[in-house]
């Protein structure tokens, strides 16, 4: 009596609306545990959108400037140490589209997207576990557990909108590896998006090989529909990585970040994967998932076990996979969770009200939240007057070279733009040697072993971390110029710096 009472209000919908709208009823009915869960945490991402800046949020805003005013670069022109090297800006749409968000509504606006872009990614892969099968509780819990298992994908730059080109890329992937079908072929067009929007898409290319593998190698002669439907996946999927202006020099750029990063031995991100607080979650699910894998066969298609394996190992090379690792989690590990005995008990009309009274709260809080939320915290406010004190030397001596702080080195191109090629380096550190950057390691922990640098800069922009480089400067003639909780300008006049 009880199922059949949660089901009635449904069946009325049916009955008094019109078609889509009924279908719309239905869902917010049946699904209002999801749909609540899904409002509380656009919610709860608007009030967080502050704090996602980071380095990469700059430069994203940046290069996005560039695009918008220049057209697609080709040579570098931002920094000083890389000034005329080719620069091959793959992720030149996603850029684009997050400066033309900041004309139109400024850094709210921008942080707003920025959360709607992970909500619809996580939203999205809650969909399909659900499809496939999943009950809401489970559902709800790999949605929560992808921002524990990789919290940086919180951080504003290009890849939020990757996330969900994967999420719907790996969705149709698993599904054609449930009920094959010619709409697996709508993963070229994603990948060809994918391919001026992030660099993660090789990965998105090896997961369509990889389907096509289980394919080839699945036990048994495919029918000819199949076997046209891996061949144009086979030819297609490694052709749309290159689906950009840059065309096939992009072969170039993607040797280097996924071959040979000069920058690997510094950026943790780009690192194997240690053991430690932020990744222990992963190791957790990693074995609870190989326990489930054994016990439970067959719950999961040959091509699901296979991206499992593909971005543990993935992960486990480099941190900054586990957010791919962690959204197969999200699709997949839900029908394995459910099969020990966690699914839900019913919900009754009172709890389905009560979902959706909550899921209205969320959504008419998240209104105000957008405009009012990032005024809460400026990201960049405590650093403004030391921006504003480099942008005065510069304009007084146009001969004086700035050698920035690692973390607001973007910030201080976006906010002085004036500033273009007179700034020694930003983050996108792909643009340096190998020698280049052992030199900015070396200085950042002994300024003395770098008399170069020295020589070529006079503006020091330091952080809370470079308190030995700031102590050597003062005390050998530099000038303590402005003084912020977040960093400190020093300038080295000429008299100062070394000769030899």
């Amino acid at each position: 009596m009880r199922g059949l009472a949660a089901e009635a209000p449904a069946a009325a919908c049916e009955t008094v609306l019109p078609g889509p709208r009924a279908r719309v009823a239905a869902i917010l009915w049946e699904e209002s545990f999801l749909v609540a869960l899904v409002a509380v945490l656009g919610l709860a991402l608007v009030l967080i959108a502050p704090l996602t800046f980071v380095q990469d949020s700059w430069m994203t805003l940046v290069a996005g400037r560039e695009v918008a005013e220049h057209g697609i670069p080709h040579f570098e022109t931002l920094t000083g140490l890389a000034r005329g090297r080719r620069w091959i800006d793959q992720q030149w749409l996603a850029q684009l589209v997050f400066y033309e968000t900041w004309k139109v509504g400024g850094v709210k606006l921008v942080a707003a997207l920025h959360a709607l872009a992970i909500e619809v990614a996580i939203g999205s892969g809650i969909v399909a576990a659900r499809r496939r099968g999943a009950s809401p509780r489970t559902a709800a819990s790999a949605g929560l557990l992808v921002f524990v298992l990789s919290p940086w994908l919180l951080q504003l730059r290009a890849q939020s909108f990757a996330l969900l080109l994967f999420v719907l890329l790996y969705g149709l992937l698993s599904a054609d590896s449930r009920s094959p079908s010619w709409r697996v072929l709508l993963c070229l067009p994603i990948l060809a998006l994918w391919a001026n929007v992030h660099g993660s898409v090789v990965l998105g290319a090896a997961l369509v090989v990889v389907r096509c593998l289980t394919v080839v190698f699945g036990g048994r002669v495919p029918s000819r529909t199949a076997a046209a439907r891996t061949i144009f996946l086979l030819a297609g999927a490694p052709l749309a990585v290159f689906a950009s202006p840059y065309g096939f020099s992009l072969v170039h750029y993607y040797r280097l970040m996924l071959l040979d990063p000069p920058f690997a031995g510094y950026v943790t991100e780009w690192q194997s994967m240690t053991y430690g607080p932020l990744t222990l979650p992963f190791f957790v699910v990693l074995v609870t998932l190989a326990i489930l894998l054994g016990r439970y066969r067959g719950r999961l298609t040959r091509f699901e076990e296979a991206a499992l394996v593909v971005l543990a190992v993935a992960s486990l090379q480099a941190e900054r996979d586990i957010v791919w690792f962690a959204l197969v989690v999200l699709v997949s590990a839900p029908l394995l969770l459910d099969e020990v005995n966690l699914r839900d008990a019913p919900i009754g009309r009172r709890g389905r009200r009560a979902n959706l009274a909550c899921a209205a709260a969320a959504v008419l809080l998240a209104i105000p939240a957008v405009a009012i939320a990032p005024l809460t915290r400026d990201v960049a406010k405590g650093a403004a007057p030391a921006g504003d004190a480099i942008a005065r030397l510069a304009r007084q001596d146009p001969k004086l070279a700035i050698f920035p702080d690692d973390a607001y080195a973007d910030w201080l191109l976006w906010t002085q733009p004036q500033l273009k090629g007179r700034v020694a380096y930003d983050v996108r550190f792909e643009l340096n040697t190998v020698g280049e950057m052992k030199q900015l390691f070396r200085f950042r922990t002994d300024v003395r072993s770098e008399p170069q640098l020295l020589r070529r800069y006079q503006i020091f922009m330091l952080g809370r971390s470079d308190s030995a480089a700031r102590r050597w400067l003062l005390r050998h003639g530099g000038r303590l110029v402005r003084h912020t909780p977040q960093v400190d300008v020093v300038l080295l006049p000429p008299s100062a710096q070394p000769t030899t």
